[in-house]
């Protein structure tokens, strides 16, 4: 059906159905998960799918009725389909409508109930109607789209996470994720997370009843496992149940962070490790130490904690920046502003430009590795505006340190960082896991 097509049977549509009956929620077409449109498939596939709304006071239908499916977007056609253009938003001057809307806000703070009132008398349904207007008035990303943003990084994130518990399943049953020598993966992670909070073979030992010697062979098999695990899922497993050990200071939160691995997991409840300006000022410490030469250890080790609990740290506030990511994002980029400023990272240095280039990719990398993929994006668009609507160029700059996680052998960064390879290829088809997969083994 070409776009002349539709608008043909929509004239039609509208002329045929009776509104008083109409309910386009279970309309021909109807799709009420609103879910995003390949490329091309609106105007091939879809049937047409009309909208209907009505003004909650005056019974007035909105300024059109819209075919939905001719909405690329699952986010923007959710919005139209619940709310629509009211007429009182449609025709009038730009200053009128802000007048409008700070009238709207103080209305809001004298209450719930005259809030109410002045939604209805501009043709609102509800509050989240109300920003929607607001942004299509200023033009700028307001609450209605950040939820939006944030509900598709959740999204993704519960994608990866059932896909690697899949993943974990049919390994559990080709023999995979099977006990070796009578130790499995978890127990032997467990055992792991012990030796760096300063336990002793001969306290572990006993525990997992094997003596030294099998334990060596336990633990070159587990290593080749996760080496050959192009998926690593092994690896993630692995880590799940390292963070779960709840060994060290910081032991809580690792047992907060395994949970949130699962799918439907979460940090909320859970104590942060450290506060968020800390485990920022951390981050941003050691990028700069990374620039300038310095053994990531020992600027670890200036703030009291060693590389372990930094991946405690990371782990932990990883889940639960990317859970919040769009409320905190303000405070996330004002303390890193404030502490690139401290550690002067960002400054005219006398650098050449592939010294540059290498410690982007170098931040990139340690974003990765310290919990913090979510935000590479925003970083880079920050770092470099002038192709932040150009998703190849952002690209170039992951594929980079996706390149150097494959010379390094470095899978479990790798994992970190594909996915958000993934998130900014335009032309894509394939499934996440499936392309994840195929990048993975090209890389290694």
């Amino acid at each position: 059906m070409t776009p002349e097509q539709r608008r043909e049977q929509g004239k039609r549509l509208i002329g045929s159905i009776d509104w008083n009956a109409y309910d386009y929620t279970t309309a021909e077409g109807a799709d009420m998960s609103f879910p995003d449109f390949p490329e091309g498939e609106t105007v091939n596939t879809r049937p047409v799918w009309l909208s209907k709304h009505y003004n909650a006071t005056s019974n007035m239908v909105t300024c059109h009725v819209t075919d939905l499916n001719g909405i690329q977007g699952g986010f923007e056609r959710r919005l139209m389909a619940l709310y629509g253009i009211p007429v009182e938003w449609t025709g009038g001057e730009e200053s009128e409508y802000l007048a409008r809307i700070e009238k709207l806000d103080q209305a809001k703070a004298a209450g719930p109930e005259l809030f109410a009132q002045w939604l209805s008398y501009y043709g609102m349904v509800n509050e989240e109607h109300f920003e929607w207007m607001r942004e299509r008035v200023t033009g700028k990303v307001g609450a209605v789209t950040r939820a939006a943003a944030q509900n598709m990084l959740d999204n993704k994130m519960e994608e990866q996470k059932q896909m690697h518990a899949a993943r974990a399943d049919a390994m559990r049953e080709s023999g995979e994720l099977a006990p070796f020598m009578g130790v499995a993966l978890e127990d032997w992670a467990r055992c792991q997370a012990a030796i760096t909070s300063g336990a002793t073979m001969d306290q572990i030992l006993p525990s997992l009843g094997i003596d030294e010697a099998t334990w060596q062979a336990v633990s070159a098999e587990w290593n080749a496992r996760m080496s050959r695990d192009t998926t690593t899922t092994i690896a993630t497993v692995y880590g799940q149940a390292f963070a779960g050990a709840g060994a060290g200071q910081f032991g809580a939160a690792g047992q907060a962070t395994a949970a949130a691995m699962n799918p439907g997991g979460s940090t909320s409840g859970s104590e942060a490790p450290v506060p968020f300006e800390k485990w920022i000022e951390i981050t941003v410490a050691q990028g700069a130490g990374s620039e300038q030469g310095k053994d990531p250890a020992a600027v670890l080790a200036g703030f009291g904690i060693t590389p372990a609990e930094w991946g405690t740290i990371g782990g932990w506030w990883g889940h639960h920046f990317n859970a919040h990511a769009m409320e905190m994002m303000e405070e996330y980029n004002k303390w890193t502003a404030h502490y690139e400023a401290q550690y002067g990272v960002g400054h005219a240095d006398g650098l050449t430009s592939d010294e540059r280039e290498e410690q982007t990719i170098a931040h990139i990398l340690e974003m990765g590795r310290s919990g913090q993929a979510g935000q590479i994006v925003a970083f880079l668009k920050d770092k470099f505006p002038d192709d932040a609507d150009d998703m190849d160029a952002l690209d170039w700059w992951v594929d980079k340190a996706c390149d150097l996680c494959g010379e390094q052998g470095d899978r479990a960064t790798a994992a970190q960082l594909l996915p958000i390879r993934y998130s900014l290829q335009e032309d894509e088809d394939d499934p996440m896991n499936e392309w994840v997969e195929s990048e993975m083994n090209s890389l290694f």
